[in-house]
């Protein structure tokens, strides 16, 4: 749902920009403050579950990722500390800012960020 209104938004500033000024840097200098809007939006909470921790992604206050388990891991188990599950959401917050609307996490990058062995 997010993604399809941040679509129908983009596409209705370009059009909106276009229509009212040919000035190219007009319209860079909206579609900046656009982005900008979603990277100062997005937070996350950590909280414990009953097979340990995991975390939500908020946009503007709504939720959009709720991950209760380590991701990319068959396992149906939970982050063992609070901190790895935090390592992990703000990873993921990262990818969001670089405009990876339905990021996913490797086992590759949790080795990395030593949540896993």
């Amino acid at each position: 749902m997010i993604k399809q209104v941040l679509i129908i938004s983009f596409i209705s500033l370009v059009f909106y920009c276009f229509t009212q000024s040919n000035n190219i840097s007009f319209v860079k200098r909206n579609l900046y403050h656009v982005i900008l809007a979603i990277k100062d939006s997005v937070t996350f909470k950590t909280y414990k579950t009953i097979q340990g921790w995991g975390y939500d992604i908020f946009i503007k206050n709504k939720l959009y990722v709720h991950q209760p388990n380590i991701p990319a891991v068959s396992k149906n188990c939970g982050f063992s500390k609070k901190e790895f599950a935090a390592r992990t959401a703000i990873l993921v917050i990262e990818k969001i800012k670089r405009h990876v609307l339905l990021p996913s996490i490797s086992t590759f990058e949790l080795d990395s960020l030593k949540v896993i062995k």
